[in-house]
């Protein structure tokens, strides 16, 4: 006799969103900034490389060795960033504004940790333990990459938040300016 169970499940973030408000100009020098209408943007969290001032406390890493009479031991501990996370892609409207609803990761990367004991004399392998954690990134680190209606890439990965403290960056009535300060000829 075969028992069946039939159910629905739902998966429900417990991790509020952050709002990302943005204001995209463009000009020659800050005093002649317009509106960057129709460009598209890339929405990221930064994890690698982290910008400079990033809040990941990475773990020491390392190679060392210790040698008694019966044993070497080695520790090998690494870190590893985690990819960049694409968080959305909008595009600016004709006044420059794009806003994000996102859910950025709450972790920069992976520390792992590799303990082998191996015999003095003959070398053999008696253990070996390798420890994998993920690294708790508190607040996020938001880049943008933002590509003209022309197709022309005018900003890559271009810092806007570090660790943004809140669940929001900007506000719809006011929103973060972004000062691309170079010429774009539009609708080329």
């Amino acid at each position: 006799m075969t028992n069946a169970i039939a159910g629905d499940t739902e998966l429900t973030a417990t991790t509020p969103p952050t709002f990302v408000y943005l204001r995209v100009t463009t000009g020659s020098t800050p005093i002649l900034q317009v509106p960057l209408a129709g460009a598209s943007v890339q929405l990221y969290e930064l994890d690698n490389p982290a910008p400079a001032g990033d809040d990941v406390q990475i773990p020491a890493t390392g190679d060392s060795e210790k040698i008694t009479p019966k044993f070497d031991i080695t520790d090998s501990k690494t870190y590893e960033p985690l990819p960049d996370q694409l968080l959305g892609t909008g595009v600016t409207d004709a006044t420059g504004f794009v806003q994000f609803s996102a859910v950025p990761n709450s972790f920069g990367g992976i520390f792992t940790d590799i303990k082998t004991t191996s015999d003095v004399k003959t070398g053999e392998v008696i253990s070996s333990t390798t420890t994998t954690r993920k690294i708790v990134e508190t607040k996020a680190d938001f880049g943008v990459t933002i590509t003209a209606a022309n197709g022309s890439v005018i900003a890559r990965r271009k810092l806007i938040g570090l660790n943004v403290p809140g669940k929001h960056l900007g506000t719809a009535e006011n929103p973060l300016l972004i000062r691309i300060l170079t010429s774009i000829v539009v609708g080329a």
